[in-house]
């Protein structure tokens, strides 16, 4: 009856309780890490929501900079309540949509531009005729 039963005699206690502290340590490490405030983060998708508006994103694409600026509205809401990861999360967003907006505004523009010269053109076509 007694050879079935297993000797665990091996295992260190004082090694297993030192693995258990060092795995509690590191999940701590990890966890601290994304309570850090992500001032950086808001702060870029502030900047990065002007920079859009500047670029006349709020009359060009008036949706996907609203979109942005919501999302850095509540970035810094959670910020002031102290929810580090939802902070993170809306203002990482918010830049990625504010840059979009940015970028359509410009290529918008340029296309009005564009279309603007091809019809100047065609003026000075018709009164060189």
């Amino acid at each position: 009856l007694m050879k079935n039963k297993m000797n665990f005699s091996f295992i260190d206690s004082k090694r297993v309780g030192n693995s258990a502290i060092l795995i509690t340590f590191a999940g701590l490490l990890c966890s601290c890490s994304q309570l850090k405030a992500p001032e950086s983060n808001i702060a870029k998708a502030r900047l990065v929501v002007e920079q859009a508006q500047i670029a006349r994103a709020d009359q060009q694409v008036p949706d996907a900079y609203n979109l942005a600026k919501q999302k850095l509205v509540i970035a810094e809401t959670a910020m002031k309540k102290e929810d580090y990861t939802l902070a993170r999360r809306m203002s990482d967003q918010a830049t990625v949509d504010a840059i979009y907006a940015k970028s359509r505004s410009e290529n918008i523009q340029a296309s009005l531009s564009a279309e603007s010269e091809r019809s100047n053109a065609k003026s000075l076509q018709q009164l060189r005729r």
